[in-house]
């Protein structure tokens, strides 16, 4: 892990997948519901795509396996089904969301996910984090979403960040390439120890004294 710890002022965080174990359980709702009419995904699909909004994933399978799929009713029914169904399986990332609680009015902090506003903050309230949190970005209010740079420049303009000055934590090769392009320094997740990221801890509590 590479990074000037000293530019750091402001902490943009992935949701699903970074702060909150989900991943698993999307993919099996998703399935719950795709396999039935041809829209299954497989493991490496959805890690391939993860980062990119529901709605988008759901358009572009249906076009590619030349599908007649009203997208909208797909993914509504797939996110009540995760909300109702799989939610209550819900676990927190806790290496990652360690820094949430002990840099809480240390930097000011924002979720940059392809969730929908209204899962975003199921999952949020569920885990009892939202109060750490001071701003809220989903695919809702961005055009162009992930490997494009909007959302997390959204979520450095919510918390008064200029770009460079932001660190951005990540599971998914699209949202990694969307803050290189957005000018900020990452973290991919999966390819830190526990203790590489307690480290990187460490290090922030002592640069925002």
């Amino acid at each position: 892990m590479n990074l000037d710890t000293k530019r750091i002022k402001g902490l943009i965080f992935d949701l699903d997948g970074t702060l909150a174990d989900t991943m698993p359980l999307h993919f099996d709702a998703w399935n719950d519901l795709g396999k039935p009419i041809g829209m299954e995904l497989s493991h490496e699909q959805h890690l391939e795509l993860a980062g990119m909004p529901t709605i988008a994933i759901a358009r572009k399978l249906a076009e590619e396996r030349n599908i007649e799929l009203d997208a909208a009713k797909f993914v509504a029914k797939k996110e009540e089904m995760f909300t109702k169904v799989k939610l209550p399986q819900v676990q927190p990332i806790a290496s990652v969301v360690s820094f949430l609680y002990e840099l809480h009015h240390k930097m000011p902090m924002a979720i940059g996910t392809g969730s929908t506003l209204e899962t975003a903050r199921e999952i949020l309230s569920y885990l009892k984090v939202e109060s750490y949190i001071q701003a809220l970005v989903t695919a809702d209010e961005i055009a162009n979403h992930k490997p494009a740079p909007d959302t997390f420049l959204a979520c450095a303009k919510k918390i008064g960040i200029a770009p460079e000055n932001c660190l951005v934590f990540e599971d998914a090769n699209l949202g990694m390439e969307a803050a290189r392009k957005a000018g900020m320094q990452a973290v991919n997740i999966l390819e830190e120890t526990d203790e590489a990221m307690a480290d990187l801890l460490n290090k922030l509590k002592k640069t925002s004294l």
